[in-house]
């Protein structure tokens, strides 16, 4: 991101980040430099309720320059205001697409103001951490193989020597009988199954669960 920063200042182009996933570890010291160069970004996209522990939807779109979040969507509507171009800060019609939208922001302010930052900084280095956990004990097992070593709480594996369409049965399997729910992906042109450690209830116990399961079925 530093690379791609300095180039978008150096043309003169705008450097947007989709963060909507992994931006999430701003908020913590120890993984945060996995977004190094994010502060180059002229607006960023995080979407709380992935990493954040808030109840979905919310998503901010948050912009270096405060004049940008009213030129972004700025559009003459008489109709709903006499000057297009002054800065309401009441108005969040001037800087929405949708014009009316649910006040997202209600359910962050009340998790800040509850429970303030470090709330957050620690569940997603829970979450980080339980990933590289659940990799090296997929990594150990003799029956499982890693797609990619992970860099954040997303995790894709498969069983050794099955097919794709034995992979996929699997994990149909496992949603139907509804002690895991799990999604699949493709990775190098096979189908992997992939977890994404979102939950603070899940525990290392619970996935070696997951991991037997997969074996029994």
């Amino acid at each position: 991101m530093n690379e791609i920063g300095k180039f978008a200042q150096a043309k003169n182009l705008w450097f947007h980040v989709d963060g909507a996933h992994g931006g999430a570890v701003i908020f913590t010291e120890k993984y945060k430099h996995k977004v190094k160069g994010i502060e180059l970004a002229d607006s960023v996209v995080i979407d709380w309720h992935k990493m954040l522990l808030t109840p979905a939807l919310v998503t901010a779109l948050i912009f270096k320059d405060n004049d940008d979040s009213y030129h972004t969507f700025q559009q003459k509507a008489q109709y709903l205001w006499a000057n297009q171009a002054s800065q309401d800060w009441f108005n969040s019609g001037k800087r929405t697409f949708e014009c009316t939208k649910l006040m997202m922001s209600v359910k962050v302010y009340s998790i800040l103001k509850t429970y303030g930052e470090e709330l957050l900084a620690e569940h997603v280095d829970y979450l980080y951490d339980l990933g590289r956990q659940f990799a090296e004990m997929i990594e150990a097992h003799p029956q499982f193989e890693l797609g990619i070593n992970p860099e954040c709480n997303i995790v894709c594996f498969r069983l050794k020597n099955k097919q794709d369409v034995e992979i996929q049965k699997i994990r149909n399997k496992l949603l139907n009988d509804g002690k895991f729910y799990i999604v699949q992906t493709k990775l190098h042109e096979q189908t992997y199954l992939r977890v994404s450690l979102m939950n603070p209830l899940t525990t290392l116990e619970g996935l070696k669960e997951l991991l037997e399961e997969t074996l029994k079925i």
